[in-house]
């Protein structure tokens, strides 16, 4: 959601939210004799806030139109692109948003779930999950395909020059 002033109505959404953290919070630990609010409790009800207030978001932002027609090429069924193109101009691609948002959509919040709790403490994750998952463009010492390798590597010479013919 965007920063600064928010309408009535998301202030409303935003205590909601608040209201139904607290409430499962507290069913949550109900055995737990020792837990509280001032304990850890408070820390965990932000948490939860901001991480459901952040999927709450995704879903009202203009990205995934964009994200939707970066991918397209990669998702879309060679029988769904068909039907898309077949559609007025001007339809196609709020067609291709509507079709691509189920699949994508849970896939980018799932993601952005790991990296929050990637951020909360240590975790098991090793530099070359973290590459293969997209999270770091190079791990030092590692033998990975990456992108500045590809772009810096030189090509071999199938012919000799002619100082070394003679």
């Amino acid at each position: 959601m965007q920063a600064g002033p928010k309408p009535e109505h998301f202030r409303k959404l935003e205590a909601e939210m608040l209201r139904a953290i607290i409430s499962f919070e507290i069913a949550s630990n109900q055995k737990n004799t020792k837990w509280t609010f001032a304990g850890k409790g408070m820390a965990q009800v932000s948490d939860d806030f901001f991480l459901l207030n952040e999927y709450i978001g995704q879903h009202q932002n203009d990205w995934i139109e964009e994200f939707c027609e970066e991918w397209k090429n990669f998702v879309l069924q060679e029988g769904d692109k068909a039907a898309i193109d077949g559609l007025p101009e001007h339809q196609r691609k709020s067609a291709r948003v509507a079709k691509l948002t189920p699949v994508l959509l849970p896939l980018w919040l799932f993601f952005g779930a790991i990296c929050h709790v990637l951020q909360e403490e240590e975790n098991p994750l090793t530099p070359t999950d973290a590459f293969w998952l997209g999270l770091v463009d190079e791990v030092m010492g590692a033998n990975l395909p990456t992108l500045r390798r590809i772009a810096e590597r030189k090509p071999v010479s199938t012919t000799r020059s002619t100082s070394e013919a003679k």
